[in-house]
């Protein structure tokens, strides 16, 4: 026999809001280290070096960058996600205690 389940809805709640501010750091810093590497230009040159290791990691550095940006967004939605959840839970609460009273009420006039 387990304790049953617990979740602190209200505290799901108030964290899930933290989110925001996350998601606008990440932002920031995507956004000064995308402004960083185009000031530099080709940060690992021109000559037939840099062209091959450009033609070799270029694009996973550039998808690397994409990613950092990204996070702006999936940060957001993960703190949506806990808030829908807290919600969620809350109206199973309530759901729950609804029907119990209900079955209460049933059980004191019959």
């Amino acid at each position: 026999m387990t304790d049953g389940f617990f979740a602190d809805a209200e505290r799901i709640a108030g964290r899930s809001k933290d989110f925001d501010a996350f998601a606008e750091r990440a932002g920031k810093v995507a956004d000064a280290l995308r402004t960083t590497l185009e000031s530099t230009g080709k940060a690992w040159g021109d000559d037939a070096v840099g062209e091959s290791f450009e033609a070799v990691h270029g694009d996973a550095a550039r998808s690397v960058l994409d990613a950092v940006a990204g996070l702006r967004g999936e940060l957001t939605e993960v703190g949506a996600k806990f808030a829908d959840a807290a919600a969620a839970y809350r109206e199973a609460e309530y759901g729950g205690q609804t029907d119990i009273g209900g079955v209460a009420r049933t059980l004191e006039e019959g």
